[in-house]
């Protein structure tokens, strides 16, 4: 599998439960109190390492993070705004919209995949 196809794969898996009540949308993400979004980032981060471990890319996963130096922090960051210049991101999972900004900070994906 090409690193597309392994991305692809990883924001998909995020999206899964779009039709959940329980879906934090980013919008519910970027209004919420620090303390929480805080929580929710770390667990997708912590999810992202296990799809990432699943799907064999473990390594360059890491990479990137250490590389770049990214947090759970700058991935919420770094969503709003991808949010804020893109608005029809609101509504979808904050988990995949958080993975699509990694992915374009790490170069694993060059623009936004339409819906």
């Amino acid at each position: 599998m090409r690193m597309r196809e392994i991305v692809a794969v990883m924001m998909t898996v995020a999206s899964v439960t779009h039709t959940s009540a329980a879906t934090v949308t980013l919008k519910m993400l970027s209004s919420g109190p620090a303390e929480k979004t805080g929580l929710y980032a770390i667990g997708v981060f912590d999810a992202a390492d296990v799809y990432a471990n699943a799907l064999g890319i473990a390594d360059k996963w890491a990479d990137c993070l250490d590389r770049l130096k990214i947090t759970a922090k700058d991935a919420v960051e770094g969503a709003i705004e991808l949010g804020r210049k893109h608005p029809r991101l609101a509504e979808q999972p904050a988990a995949a919209v958080m993975l699509m900004h990694i992915n374009l900070r790490c170069g694993f994906i060059t623009s936004i995949p339409d819906q």
